[in-house]
């Protein structure tokens, strides 16, 4: 059966009885096929292109043509049909693991998680489990080329590295905005509209990207605190926090943070800073503390390079006395050094050895959810001039997150989402480290 404007009626519907239907404005029959295609289009291009594709793809004859309203407004009921459906079975999920939240919004007591996602145990004899030997092969190849300042210490090594990453759960979250659309334009042209609350405001959305060996699964929420919420109940729905460790990436926002210690407070996880985002916000502070002027290009450069060494290599404190070091000729403005200092002082939980990670060959950055934010929104509505309702962006946003899923055939079928974990493509959550490359290591 299909939807029509004018009621249900049967996929094979002949011309004559399609004429005599009563019409209310222009019937419009949503087969399997059209879906489909007006979907594709949609994720890709305007609504207004979209339609006039679909209309001549499928010889629509004049006075039976689909309208671009039409069109918006089906794609935005589908949409945020989507996400009310992954919003209350993963809500439900949680009821079912009595998960419930305090004022405070933690976890209260008395839920039904199981022992093994409070307190995991990662199994010995896997062999892909990162060892000792491992870990000191990558610090001496390492140290023997730097300064003794930049050297990497074991303990503080072995701190920030899962014991294996084949029973690690990875969960990448980013925020993205995009420009809220006005309820109703203004009647007369304001010179100071750019300093209007009204003009200004944003439309933001949390995006989550799930990886677990060489599978992935990604879904968006409207805050980071929903979206921690849904992701437990994901977690929990596929078994995902059942002795497995659990590894956060984000590029340093506070809400994540935030939101990520009292949703995931009952166990214990590592909450890791993108190493791009770190880079990038402290070369801008540089730029407001370094003097310039002629003969100082080189000379700023080899301070910056000094400082990001020292971060590279998991010293945070001498990179923090790095900069308290600075002096006076070569500081423009103090508040920019202390803005500096108190940036390290609030994210240094979160900071870690990058070296010995990237010798390792693991996972260190964030770039899996920067990648989905460029696929489910950025890409399609973060252009010139474009501005959403709180329902078109989201509900575009889910539409593509079935396709990048394999999500769309069981939705177009009975309206119901697996939730399976789907393949990456042959990338795997170790790059290039296989048990015959550890064993290469062990004997090493």
């Amino acid at each position: 059966m299909l939807e029509a404007e004018c009621g249900k009626i049967p996929v094979s519907v002949p011309e004559e009885l399609l004429r005599k239907l009563p019409r209310h404005g222009t019937p419009v029959v949503y087969t399997p096929g059209l879906d489909r295609f007006i979907f594709n289009a949609v994720k890709d291009c305007s609504y207004a292109h979209a339609t006039e594709l679909a209309n001549l793809g499928y010889h629509r004859r004049c006075g039976e043509q689909l309208a671009v309203t039409s069109v918006q407004d089906y794609v935005s009921a589908t949409g945020d049909a989507v996400r009310s459906r992954v919003q209350d079975e993963l809500e439900a999920v949680l009821n079912d693991y009595g998960v419930a939240f305090d004022d405070n919004g933690c976890i209260k007591d008395g839920n039904r998680i199981p022992e093994s996602a409070i307190h995991p145990s990662i199994p010995q004899n896997s062999p892909t489990r990162i060892t000792k030997k491992a870990i000191k092969r990558v610090m001496k190849l390492f140290n023997s080329s730097r300064p003794r300042d930049q050297w990497i210490h074991y303990k503080k090594a072995r701190a920030c590295l899962e014991e294996d990453p084949m029973y690690t759960c990875y969960c990448f979250i980013d925020d993205i905005c995009t420009k809220h659309q006005k309820e109703k334009r203004s009647a007369t042209v304001c010179s100071q509209a750019k300093s209007d609350d009204e003009s200004r405001r944003l439309l933001y959305t949390t995006d989550i990207y799930v990886l677990y060996r060489d599978q992935r699964y990604c879904f968006t929420a409207p805050n980071t605190t929903e979206g921690c919420r849904m992701l437990l109940g994901y977690l929990l729905k596929n078994h995902l926090l059942e002795n497995n460790d659990l590894v956060f990436f984000s590029d340093g926002a506070d809400e994540i943070r935030k939101a990520l210690e009292k949703v995931f407070s009952f166990r214990p996880y590592k909450h890791l800073l993108d190493w791009f985002h770190v880079r990038k916000i402290c070369y801008e502070y540089f730029t407001g503390l370094l003097k310039g002027g002629k003969g100082r290009l080189e000379e700023n450069n080899q301070t910056r390079k000094k400082f990001f060494d020292l971060l590279w290599s998991g010293n945070f404190d001498g990179a923090r006395a790095f900069v308290e070091s600075l002096t006076d000729d070569q500081i423009k403005r103090e508040a920019s050094r202390q803005t500096l200092l108190g940036y390290l002082d609030r994210k240094q939980s979160r900071l870690y050895e990058y070296a010995v990670r990237k010798g390792l060959r693991l996972i260190n950055t964030s770039n899996r959810v920067e990648q989905i934010n460029n696929l489910l929104i950025a890409e399609r509505q973060k252009k010139n001039g474009m501005s959403w309702c709180n329902i078109g962006s989201p509900a575009l946003a889910n539409i593509t997150m079935l396709f990048l899923n394999n999500e769309f055939d069981g939705w177009e079928r009975n309206h119901q989402l697996s939730y399976r974990l789907t393949k990456t493509n042959g990338e795997t959550c170790r790059v290039e480290w296989t048990p015959e490359l550890d064993a290469a290591w062990r004997a090493a």
